[in-house]
């Protein structure tokens, strides 16, 4: 009873920490802090999953500055690795007669390990890490009970991590959304000063100079005024332009063809160096409107990449219907870059356009392609299933 009672008080202690504590980094220190405690034993550690490497991933602090140190063993190594890939809890009462004890981790921390128990983190089918128990205090080996009770330990924690993991997506997601915000709201105050608001000031400093050619040099007013109506021209085209591009409203009546069409007609590079030019057939099937829209971001994402970086003369873009999808890209023959080393800078780099395209048609069901190499253009392809 005694011993029912106080697996009862370690779960119910553990569950509370666990629906707690949502921030990743502290929340496997916490039940390492907790479970040994309670459990009787040395140490608990706990190993998670790193997918993209097929590692088990431990980290503890540094005995001495007490700065978090991390441990990576293959996932088809050691005991641990062993459950990981079984996803078979084990209890090893003498390290030193199993063939499958690592004893790397060991040796680097100075700790002596005599016995484990070790149980897998799951989170329905997949394991996604491990919990170990090291050396009962008592020296006593460690049952099939306290395997059990490991097991159900271990279930909480994999739900409490996934949990954690997607709390912190959230809030990456945030960050990346307030930039990509902030990143819009400077490019439009950009635009708005290097056009709209050059051409209004230029059209006020106008209007005072013909005011006073009115008075003293009347046969020079009509020419003049002739000049004026082509710069307010000029800004009511530029203003819609950029109108347009924030939100263009033929998407949802016209479709995205008529839409990139549009986009294509009223395209002005600033400098005047980049031509800008749609190949596609007569007709292409209609999307939902906010895959469309999505289609359009990315595609207008790439047409601006282009005209900032690639010294290109033309950037075509293409959009046409195959093997069950359409395929949208922006292709250019200017000087590429080296798209590696763009993509591993992102931390240091004040731009996620590459980034933000991905982002975009991975939330629309779709792939983002993108191919460059210094000296020999690039390429932005997209493709979207169909059904």
């Amino acid at each position: 009873v005694e011993q029912d009672l106080r697996e009862l008080h370690l779960l119910y202690e553990v569950g509370q920490a666990l629906s707690s504590n949502l921030d990743l980094p502290s929340l496997p220190e916490d039940i390492k802090q907790r479970v040994p405690q309670v459990m009787g034993v040395e140490r608990c550690s706990i190993m998670l999953v790193d997918e993209a490497t097929h590692e088990l991933v431990l980290t503890i602090p540094d005995g001495n500055t007490g700065e978090m140190r991390e441990f990576r063993i293959p996932s088809d190594r050691g005991i641990a690795g062993w459950v990981a890939t079984n996803g078979i809890g084990q209890i090893v009462n003498d390290v030193e007669q199993d063939p499958r004890w690592f004893d790397g981790i060991s040796r680097d921390v100075d700790f002596v390990t005599r016995s484990i128990l070790c149980a897998p983190m799951r989170l329905g089918d997949r394991v996604v890490g491990v919990m170990q128990l090291l050396n009962k205090r008592t020296g006593e080996p460690f049952t099939e009970q306290d395997l059990q009770l490991l097991t159900t330990l271990a279930s909480q924690a994999a739900v409490a991590v996934e949990n954690a993991r997607l709390v912190r997506s959230l809030q990456e997601e945030r960050d990346r959304l307030l930039a990509k915000e902030a990143e819009v709201r400077a490019a439009i105050a950009r635009d708005l000063h290097d056009g709209p608001t050059q051409s209004i000031a230029a059209i006020a400093m106008n209007i005072e100079f013909i005011k006073r050619l009115l008075r003293a040099m009347p046969e020079r007013v009509e020419s003049e005024l002739d000049v004026l109506s082509e710069l307010v021209q000029k800004t009511s085209h530029d203003i819609r332009t950029l109108l347009f591009e924030l939100r263009p409203l033929g998407l949802e009546t016209q479709g995205l063809l008529a839409t990139l069409q549009q986009y294509v007609s009223r395209f002005r590079d600033p400098t005047g160096a980049m031509k800008l030019r749609l190949e596609a057939p007569a007709s292409i099937p209609r999307l939902p409107v906010e895959v469309e829209g999505a289609i359009f971001m990315i595609v207008q994402e790439a047409v601006n990449n282009a005209r900032k970086h690639s010294q290109a003369p033309e950037v075509v873009i293409y959009l046409y219907q195959e093997d069950g999808q359409i395929v949208a890209s922006v292709r250019d023959r200017g000087r590429g870059f080296n798209l590696s080393a763009v993509e591993s800078d992102y931390n240091t780099r004040g731009s996620l356009g590459l980034l933000n395209m991905r982002e975009r048609a991975r939330l629309i069901g779709a792939e983002c392609r993108i191919r460059s190499a210094e000296g020999e253009g690039t390429t932005v392809e997209l493709r979207v299933p169909l059904a």
